[in-house]
């Protein structure tokens, strides 16, 4: 299922190699923080996260809600990435999802510095009490 029209979204994909080429198995974990998101224009509330299993060539490709979508409540936020491998540690950070960019790889976005460590705020002005206390496995006991 889709998000309904009139949404700003952004197309996030990404692709994973082992250092010999080989595609990587796993799941790419993306979750919203705060952990609800609203819109009272499109009379929708979104929770919890979306995993995308890698593809047989490491690949993923995900349509998701833009972080500066309008109409949206809070106006900012960020999403929590979680990398999950079956042999190797898990990975997480946070990354902004702007709306004026339809399209975001992920290793690029990591690459181009646009990524912040999990233990980082992802919204520094939101209001106490509304940051998330989930904890994933390889995120460093962040918030």
């Amino acid at each position: 299922m889709s998000l309904p029209g009139g949404l700003q979204t952004v197309v996030v994909t990404g692709q994973y190699l082992t250092p010999d080429g080989e595609p990587r198995r796993g799941s790419v974990l993306i979750e919203p923080e705060p952990d609800a998101l609203t819109s009272a224009e499109h009379g929708l509330i979104v929770l919890g996260g979306t995993e995308a299993q890698l593809d047989d060539s490491g690949r993923f490709s995900l349509e998701l809600l833009a972080t500066d979508a309008a109409g949206v409540t809070p106006s900012s936020w960020a999403c929590r990435v979680t990398e999950r491998w079956p042999d190797a540690p898990d990975r997480s950070y946070f990354l902004e999802l702007p709306a004026d960019e339809p399209t975001v790889s992920l290793p690029e976005a990591a690459l181009a510095g646009r990524t912040r460590a999990a233990g980082d705020d992802p919204a520094g002005d939101r209001p106490a009490g509304t940051a998330s206390s989930r904890r994933h496995a390889g995120d460093g006991g962040g918030p």
